[in-house]
């Protein structure tokens, strides 16, 4: 064999070994690759896995958070017996039967029902009266109310009871749910009662906006004694029309002084609009002995 001929059999013998080890190499990459692509694979279906068992525990804690809602409110609206008749008519004999042979209302079920209140000076002096109403309940519920009843001093409050009473269903299907709250306070002066007839909006399971449909008031603080009738009419298309008339009298001068109101508000699904608000002058008037006026 030549020089040359040997020269290019080496280099022929060389270049097939090393397309031999070249394939090899590919060949061995091509398994690294592999085996990295199963491994990864494989984690991220464990984290999909992770996730998705994830995914499921917080949607079924989030179904049985709705489930515990729906059933509370369920349990909260059979204290409301439905009434269909209009106009639905709160006067002074709905007010003074109101607490009567109804279901009385709980601290939590009035926060349920208790969420937003009606922008109206008629409410302004309300939220006092449902602190009121929570702490005696509170204390009701933790066993503390006779030994609070025993210390009760003047201005204290003697009671505070809350009752749901009707619900009805006005033109655009708005739902007015319909409950009281009655409280007074200790037999000594200055003394006080009252009895407020609340409506609260209430849609595709949603409570709204808390306005005042009635009350009745007394309060005394010698010589000075008062009351308070606020009745309404409210009637199918949301149209709801009330009167206020209010007593103030002095003993000592044996004078009266009578204010009267008239508002008619615009009730829709999620409002409860002011359209009308008149005050009538203040009217004096002298007390009649054995009249009461």
């Amino acid at each position: 064999m030549t020089g040359y001929n040997k020269l290019v059999y080496f280099i022929n013998l060389v270049s097939h070994k090393t397309v031999k080890m070249k394939i090899k190499s590919i060949y061995r990459v091509s398994v690294l690759v592999l085996a990295i692509g199963l491994i990864a694979s494989c984690g991220n279906n464990k984290v999909k896995d992770a996730r998705s068992a994830e995914q499921i525990h917080n949607d079924s804690i989030k179904d049985a958070a709705v489930a515990a809602a729906k059933a509370k409110l369920e349990k909260l609206l059979m204290h409301f017996k439905d009434n269909n008749n209009f106009p639905f008519v709160v006067d002074s004999a709905f007010i003074a039967n109101s607490i009567t042979k109804h279901d009385s209302l709980g601290e939590n079920e009035v926060k349920t029902i208790l969420v937003k209140w009606q922008n109206d000076s008629l409410m302004n002096e309300d939220h006092d009266a449902f602190k009121d109403f929570y702490h005696i309940d509170s204390l009701k519920a933790n066993h503390g109310f006779d030994k609070y009843y025993e210390k009760l001093d003047a201005g204290d409050i003697r009671y505070s009871n809350a009752y749901g009473l009707q619900k009805i269903r006005l033109a655009d299907s708005t739902q007015v749910l319909i409950w009281a709250l009655d409280y007074a306070s200790y037999q000594a002066d200055p003394m006080f009662n009252s009895t407020n007839i609340y409506g609260t909006l209430f849609n595709k399971d949603n409570m709204g906006i808390t306005f005042l449909l009635g009350q009745s008031t007394y309060g005394t603080d010698p010589p000075a004694q008062g009351t308070t009738m606020l009745t309404s009419n409210l009637m199918k298309d949301g149209k709801l029309v009330m009167e206020s008339k209010s007593i103030t009298e002095d003993l000592d001068s044996m004078t009266s002084i009578t204010n009267k109101a008239h508002f008619e508000y615009a009730i829709s699904n999620s409002s409860v609009t002011l359209k009308i608000k008149k005050r009538s002058a203040p009217k004096q008037d002298s007390i009649r002995v054995g009249t009461g006026k």
